[in-house]
């Protein structure tokens, strides 16, 4: 068992900094997100990035591919209600 729980924490830096990695990045993401379409998009779209609790969720949701589906679809009807 000892071998197991040092391989699994030996590399435990590691995994922390990736961590940090992917929150800087999905955080800076979000930022972009905010001030580039900010007031945009409605209130009833699925990402709206009104705020930027909402933008890092939409971000972490774009990221993680938690479904994408849905909000490429809301993202659709919303560019086509422009032309």
């Amino acid at each position: 068992m000892r071998p197991l729980i040092l391989t699994v924490f030996g590399n435990s830096s590691g995994l922390l900094n990736m961590t940090v990695f992917l929150l800087i990045t999905n955080g800076l993401a979000a930022l972009a997100g905010v001030q580039l379409l900010r007031g945009d998009m409605g209130a009833d779209a699925n990402m709206n990035f009104s705020q930027i609790w909402i933008a890092f969720l939409a971000m972490y949701q774009v990221r993680g591919l938690t479904h994408l589906e849905g909000g490429f679809w809301k993202l659709t009807v919303f560019v086509d209600s422009f032309f």
